[in-house]
């Protein structure tokens, strides 16, 4: 599959599921309000950047005219995916921040980031900015855990 080929097929389906977001958000409570107002603002930028992206696969043909190889690492996407199951699974046993304080650490690690005190920083760091958002700000519930 070319490059310029797949940049639009991801970008007309991106734009038609921001199109659906921002649509969707009409139907929240009153209550959910700021989190409406949050899809709404996340829904426009991502069809910015859709359409962005159809705009420059049309004006750079000769380009975007080379194949793609989807997957160049074939043991890395395992492990990812292995990772995003075991996720999956531990999320209602250890909660939302531990959980992902535990993946985002082991799957940088065993995808080659192998500096300990920023990868435990970062993460940290990411956790605590998303908690805010969607716990504080937002009021979205997250998985607690059994603990």
């Amino acid at each position: 599959m070319k490059i310029a080929y797949t940049n639009r097929t991801f970008s007309i389906i991106t734009t038609i599921m921001s199109m659906a977001m921002f649509l969707y958000t009409w139907t929240f409570p009153e209550r959910a309000a700021p989190a409406a107002l949050y899809i709404k603002f996340l829904a426009v930028v991502l069809a910015s950047f859709s359409i962005g992206l159809i705009v420059i696969s049309f004006g750079k043909e000769k380009e975007n005219n080379e194949e793609i190889e989807w997957v160049v690492k074939p043991a890395s996407f395992l492990m990812t995916i292995g990772a995003i199951i075991i996720y999956v699974i531990l999320l209602n046993f250890f909660g939302f921040l531990l959980s992902s304080f535990l993946f985002m650490v082991v799957l940088s690690w065993v995808l080659g980031f192998k500096k300990k005190i920023k990868l435990i920083i970062g993460t940290s760091l990411l956790l605590a900015s998303i908690h805010f958002v969607f716990v504080g700000f937002l009021a979205v519930p997250v998985p607690t855990g059994l603990f």
